[in-house]
């Protein structure tokens, strides 16, 4: 049968002509009917071939769910009887593939800290490498097997934010406001004299 196709192929006049994109096909030919079937496999002996569907109206032929930038053996059985034999060829697949996302090229997740300060374990992911890097001083890594402990000092003042990386991955530390207060007071405003004085401080 092999061999029989391959023959057909080289001898056959060109009888059936078509039209094709990457994944789909459209074939026309003299002999289209319903009591005809037309097959499409990229083998030569027409192994998992696929089966066209008929379009009456027009007189010619459906494929579907062909693979991109390849070449097909087309046949056309009439009555159970080689009546045809061809070959198509997809086109290929020229849509843009997307670069793959890397697990560390995401938003940097973001931790909150108290004023008062906070000890925060921070999940190493290890696809992202697990050197430890900070910007600021306010706060230190206690590096551990499974996490990243981030000891973080209490705030002085307004809030404030710093980014520190666990190998490629950046994570944005956020810290509210301290709620220390601190007074610096001069000594021009009571006697040099007194032992102690009382100041009370309203909330």
């Amino acid at each position: 049968m092999l061999f029989l196709i391959s023959i057909l192929i080289a001898l056959l006049p060109a009888q059936i002509e078509y039209r094709a994109t990457s994944s789909q096909a459209t074939v026309s030919t003299p002999a289209a009917s319903h009591a005809c079937v037309l097959q499409a496999s990229l083998s030569a002996d027409m192994q998992d071939a696929l089966t066209a569907a008929f379009d009456a109206e027009a007189a010619r032929y459906h494929l579907d769910n062909l693979q991109p930038g390849q070449r097909y053996f087309v046949q056309l059985l009439c009555d159970g009887k080689l009546a045809d034999a061809a070959t198509l060829t997809t086109e290929p697949d020229t849509s843009p593939v997307p670069a793959p996302q890397r697990p560390c090229d995401t938003a940097p997740r973001e931790i909150t800290a108290s004023g008062e300060g906070a000890v925060l374990s921070l999940p190493v992911n290890p696809d992202c490498g697990k050197s430890l890097a900070r910007q600021a001083s306010w706060l230190r890594f206690h590096p551990h097997a499974s996490d990243a402990r981030l000891e973080v000092d209490p705030n002085p003042g307004a809030a404030r934010q710093t980014s520190v990386y666990i190998g490629s991955e950046e994570v944005l530390v956020r810290q509210a406001a301290g709620t220390n207060c601190l007074f610096n007071l001069g000594s021009s405003w009571f006697p040099g004299n007194s032992a102690s004085y009382s100041l009370t401080v309203p909330a």
